[in-house]
């Protein structure tokens, strides 16, 4: 049988081609309780293949799968198809990424760890803090990846990775004084490399705010005080800022914010700086390359409050006559200059559970619901729930307040919680 390669060169109407390979290993455990119920071995491979064609001043693309039960003839088939929807795509032109090679791998400690090992470690931690805890987790399922990325050209590009990650899915679980009532909530913490310490620390809070829903109530009084939002509300934020930083968004004129725009107009307290980077050690969304095999290092997009840059993918750069970035996959927010007892030193609502956080920077708004918070009124804690926040992103940006203290997530790296004021709270 002949090579995929030699196939796609077969077909004359093909300009270029593009193959990507992804290989992936996997240990999964699924638990119930304390017990183990499941253990399952993953090893698969998935190759995608995107075709190039070349019409009049046009080039249009189309991608397909293939599968190992694929026949020369399918293979074919998927060819000639993806040709025919290549050509009807109206695309200006642009040059893929070429003559490179690159062999890597992410940076993690996994490889220090025997896999059934470290998804044993990894228990140990949740079930240590839950036998110390009055909540307990329902289910856990805990799945640790080995990632083998191989990116191909017709301009002679040639680039491989290695990378891990973990992701612990958990049902943490408050049972209430009445008889068969409990409350559950459900939380997803990824890494790429294990510290046992932080693990810990995020499980010991998923069980602190699982016992606060249980005791929440819905406030009957009015709430006037400054919002906290954690790591994972704060990365959202920051996700909606750099959208509109990116080649595709200013290419198509909806970008809210130009180079030398103030986002921050009148900044009260934080200034935001804001760089994207490849990879960062502990975050599962590290990668060396992005998917047209363009290299990613870091690029500073936001400084002192005001838009440096833009960034983006290789084909837009070339649409726009700017230098190619890559596509980023993590944020790294710096940090602030506020200590967590110093943020939570007044009163404040820290927004715990979001049905969703909103941010529509076009429409200037800031909000959502909060299935549980934690409102501290100057002398006590208080869990509350059933409540709603909202602001002018505008006004809201102006005035956060940044932690000193940081954690890594998946795709974000930066302050563990933000304190905003200017927001209504009902």
């Amino acid at each position: 049988m002949k090579t995929l390669v030699e196939l796609i060169k077969e077909n004359s109407n093909v300009s270029d081609y593009r193959i990507i390979t992804d290989k992936l290993e996997a240990y999964e455990l699924y638990f119930v309780h304390n017990t183990l119920e499941t253990i399952r071995a993953v090893d698969s491979k998935e190759i995608s293949v995107t075709i190039y064609v070349d019409h009049k001043k046009y080039r249009g693309d189309s991608t397909f799968t293939v599968s190992n039960s694929d026949t020369e003839e399918d293979i074919i088939s998927k060819i000639n198809n993806a040709v025919s929807m290549a050509s009807l795509i109206n695309n200006k032109k642009y040059c893929l990424v070429g003559n490179e090679t690159l062999k890597g791998e992410i940076k993690s400690n996994f490889n220090d760890y025997d896999i059934k090992a470290l998804g044993e470690e990894i228990y140990n931690v949740i079930f240590e803090c839950t036998e110390k805890s009055r909540a307990q987790i329902n289910a856990t399922e805990i799945f640790i990846n080995k990632h083998f990325r191989h990116i191909e050209n017709s301009q002679n590009l040639d680039k491989e990775e290695i990378s891990y990650d973990a992701m612990i899915e958990t049902i943490p679980t408050f049972n209430k004084r009445a008889k068969n009532d409990s409350v559950e909530l459900y939380s997803q913490i990824h890494f790429n490399s294990f510290n046992k310490e932080a693990f810990a620390s995020l499980i010991n809070q998923d069980l602190r705010d699982v016992i606060a829903r249980g005791k929440a109530v819905k406030p009957d009084y009015e709430i006037k005080a400054p919002v906290i939002l954690r790591a994972k509300e704060i990365s959202e934020i920051m996700q909606s800022i750099i959208l509109e930083l990116n080649y595709s968004t200013v290419y198509n004129e909806s970008n809210l914010y130009k180079v030398k725009d103030a986002i921050q107009t009148k900044p009260e307290a934080s200034l935001l700086k804001i760089k994207l980077v490849g990879s960062v050690e502990g975050s599962s969304g590290s990668h060396l390359f992005d998917s047209d095999g363009f290299n990613l290092t870091e690029k500073l997009v936001v400084n002192n409050g005001v838009v440096k840059s833009y960034y983006g993918s290789n084909q837009y750069a070339q649409y726009l006559h700017k230098k190619p970035t890559g596509n980023f996959n993590i944020i790294n927010l710096s940090k602030g200059k506020y200590s967590e007892r110093a943020l939570k030193s007044e009163p404040y609502l820290e927004c715990v559970s979001f049905s969703g956080l909103q941010v529509d920077l076009n429409n200037d708004y800031i909000g959502g619901e909060v299935r549980l918070a934690n409102y501290y009124d100057g002398h006590k804690i208080r869990p509350v729930t059933g409540i709603s926040i909202s602001g002018k992103f505008s006004e809201v940006i102006n005035t956060i307040k940044l932690s000193k203290k940081t954690l890594t997530d998946s795709n974000y790296t930066g302050p563990t919680i933000a304190l905003l004021s200017k927001m209504n709270i009902f």
